[in-house]
């Protein structure tokens, strides 16, 4: 992809329709229909010869308990579904949750939730992709 000409309206739209459709893990609406995310809270910017590509979630709730494994199926839907080659910030709205510093640090070191032996990788991978709908 020519990072120096591309049309950032067009690939927010394509991002949004990927990851629009993820499902709540709480409740049966999805991250669209929950005003979780938008168009408005994804930006693109060129990044070396791929794309750096921003998203900004805001969880049902301040108190959110499950807003890092919807940030972990924002990450992996656009991981298996996204054709470009890009690297992804995928953060919290700043204010909006209780424990964003914590989340902070398991959005960007997912490894965080996988033990030590390895164990927790298969389950982690099949809650997100119960919910990420990948066709």
């Amino acid at each position: 992809m020519d990072t120096t000409n591309f049309d950032s309206e067009i690939l927010v739209g394509e991002i949004y329709d990927l990851i629009k459709d993820i499902r709540d893990p709480e409740l049966p609406q999805t991250l669209e229909q929950l005003d979780v995310v938008s168009e408005s809270d994804i930006d693109i910017k060129p990044f070396g010869d791929s794309l750096l590509i921003s998203i900004q979630f805001t969880p049902t709730v301040p108190h959110c308990s499950l807003a890092t494994l919807i940030g972990l199926c924002l990450r992996v839907k656009l991981e298996k579904c996204f054709q470009h080659k890009f690297k992804l910030d995928v953060n919290l709205k700043k204010g909006c949750h209780s424990t964003e510093e914590e989340d902070y640090h398991v959005l960007f070191f997912p490894l965080y939730l996988i033990t030590p032996e390895g164990k927790g990788t298969l389950l982690i991978y099949q809650v997100i992709t119960s919910f990420i709908q990948v066709k």
